[in-house]
């Protein structure tokens, strides 16, 4: 258990750098730790809602930025971007948002598409939520506080 305020604090600003990112490091970080499941599922979740918001919205003021500046015609590469998004892409990016591809990423791909907002909120806090609580719940099986004691320097 951590002992002092500063490293409780530290705990939590590691946390939340890492989580607005990727989150599989915060789950298994919080484990080490010794968070409870509830713990790990705020102190991870609430960096990514904050960053899908925050990217979602800057990402719409960048694209007015540049809407002046589009070409005319018509964009071959977007349309074979937009056909593979809709087959299997947002299925599987938003799977593998949280983990592999970045959540920054994927929010602004989606942004690019025009997915609403809503969509690409509830998909990411869903997908996030199942990988924190199965990289928790593993992490916690495999039982590696054992391996890796953080509080000892806390």
């Amino acid at each position: 258990m951590i002992t002092t305020v500063a490293g409780y604090w530290l705990i939590l600003g590691t946390l939340f750098g890492l989580c607005i990112w990727k989150v599989y490091l915060g789950a298994i970080l919080c484990s080490v730790v010794g968070f409870s499941f509830l713990e790990m599922l705020v102190y991870t979740n609430v960096p990514v809602l904050l960053s899908v918001v925050v990217t979602y919205f800057l990402g719409q003021k960048i694209v007015l930025l540049f809407k002046n500046n589009k070409r005319k015609g018509f964009d071959k590469r977007l349309k074979k971007v937009v056909v593979l998004w809709n087959k299997y892409g947002f299925l599987s990016a938003a799977i593998l948002a949280p983990v592999l591809l970045g959540i920054p990423v994927f929010i602004a791909i989606g942004v690019r598409l025009k997915e609403p907002f809503s969509k690409l909120f509830f998909s990411v806090l869903t997908t996030s939520i199942l990988w924190t609580s199965l990289l928790y719940t593993f992490t916690d099986y495999l039982n590696l506080t054992t391996y890796f004691d953080v509080t000892k320097y806390l």
